[in-house]
């Protein structure tokens, strides 16, 4: 091998390692860019989930409240048809 051979190799080997770490060095932070994304919509995705289970949690009493009045009502009602029916519906003599 020539002295240009060998000068031509060195120049070349050294332009790839240049460019491999110049590569790297992009990716390495892009790469950081991208981590620091994810975080943040992982933070976000589990800040939503909080406001949702909230917001579910708040929807299930209310829904909860209404069902208790709405069993409460019920009862009224069978109280009053109750009442109505011993007014109303004698009693069956017994039979002789």
């Amino acid at each position: 091998m020539t002295r240009d051979t060998k000068a031509i190799i060195a120049t070349i080997l050294t332009t790839g390692i240049g460019i491999a770490a110049l590569v790297i060095g992009l990716l390495g932070n892009r790469i950081g860019d991208v981590e620091t994304e994810v975080r943040a919509v992982r933070s976000e995705l589990g800040d939503r989930i909080d406001r949702l289970h909230d917001e579910m949690q708040e929807n299930y009493h209310r829904l909860d409240d209404r069902m208790r009045t709405i069993e409460q009502g019920f009862a009224r009602i069978n109280q009053r048809l109750d009442t109505l029916e011993r007014a109303v519906i004698p009693s069956a003599e017994p039979a002789q």
